[in-house]
């Protein structure tokens, strides 16, 4: 399926009103096409070329008119209160891993959306963009910047972000899956030292964007399972879409019945947890030139050397029993 038309899956052309935040250059609900769509960005549109207008790749006209500008705060402050509750979505492209805190993004959300609305994310894979080399995310780090109130990016982000900036020889941002290559790191350690160390994380005038959060589609359904458990968000994954390159699509929405307790939650996340585990074995695999058929074929052959060890173990004992059983008795 087409990255946009799952996006805008079940919504209407010019009649769902929608938010889409950040969309700068790629506008996914696109105004020109008819969509009703209220833009939100940190800064005007004059501000969004400025910005992006000395990269020629770039098609500079495809960015529309900012109809609210968000530089930070709850996301209602900087709308009419009237609009409260009133919009069908709110879609967010590569703009989660920004956001310093999550969970008041998720509450801000259960504001500003109605009954059976969705936020819908695109979400950058840390195994394939320039975050690979760092660890992913954690619903401890998340909630604990939830708790501290934090309006700047934590200076251990920042630090990992500017450190282990890691890509191909073509310095490409971004890649497909299973592409092999041989990474370097773009920054010399020395070199950023200085503008890292000067980094204050509680000086709120010393803004530093970075990706303060790196997930994989495991570990951010873990997370949103776990925000979920704990009743500090409101919203579950109903639907994801991993695509072949840079990204995931998650769709949220509210609950229509109640988290499980006990051991079927356990079970949930062990079963996401293993499956991160999975997904950084294949991205190993990818960075290292190991095969997939490979890896399956060990994986494979472990399994039938386990079956030959049990079959083994129970001759030893029907061997035991029948000695036993033949041996004179004195």
């Amino acid at each position: 399926m087409d990255r946009n038309q799952f996006i805008l899956k079940d919504l209407v052309l010019g009649k769902s009103d929608i938010i889409e935040i950040g969309p700068s250059f790629a506008p996914v609900a696109s105004k020109r096409a008819g969509w009703a769509t209220t833009i939100v960005d940190h800064t005007d549109r004059s501000g969004l070329i400025e910005k992006y207008g000395n990269t020629a790749e770039l098609n500079l006209d495809a960015i529309e008119e900012v109809d609210v500008i968000w530089a930070g705060g709850p996301l209602e402050s900087v709308f009419p209160t009237e609009k409260r509750g009133s919009y069908a979505a709110i879609i967010a492209s590569h703009v989660i891993e920004h956001i310093v805190d999550p969970i008041a993004f998720f509450k801000s959300a259960d504001v500003m959306l109605g009954d059976d609305a969705r936020i819908v994310l695109a979400v950058p894979d840390l195994r394939l963009c320039f975050d690979c080399s760092r660890p992913f995310s954690t619903t401890g780090q998340v909630i604990a910047a939830h708790r501290e109130k934090r309006i700047l990016h934590s200076w251990s982000s920042v630090f990992d972000a500017g450190m282990y900036d890691t890509r191909p020889p073509s310095n490409a941002p971004s890649w497909q899956k299973k592409l092999q290559f041989r990474p370097r790191l773009l920054n010399d350690l020395p070199s950023v030292w200085d503008s890292i160390d000067a980094y204050d994380d509680k000086n709120h005038d010393h803004y530093v964007d970075v990706h303060g959060w790196t997930f994989t589609p495991a570990s951010f359904s873990l997370i949103m399972l776990e925000l979920e458990a704990l009743k500090f968000c409101n919203w579950r994954i109903t639907n994801m879409f991993e695509r072949d390159e840079l990204e995931f699509i998650a769709v949220l929405e509210r609950p229509k019945k109640p988290l499980p307790n006990g051991l079927p939650l356990s079970e949930r996340r062990l079963s996401l947890i293993k499956q991160r585990w999975y997904e950084l074995q294949q991205q190993a695999n990818w960075m290292l030139g190991v095969s997939s058929e490979s890896t399956e074929a060990r994986a494979e052959f472990s399994g039938h050397e386990a079956d030959l060890q049990s079959e083994i173990e129970k001759l030893k004992t029907t061997t035991k029993s029948l000695t036993m059983m033949s041996s004179p008795k004195i």
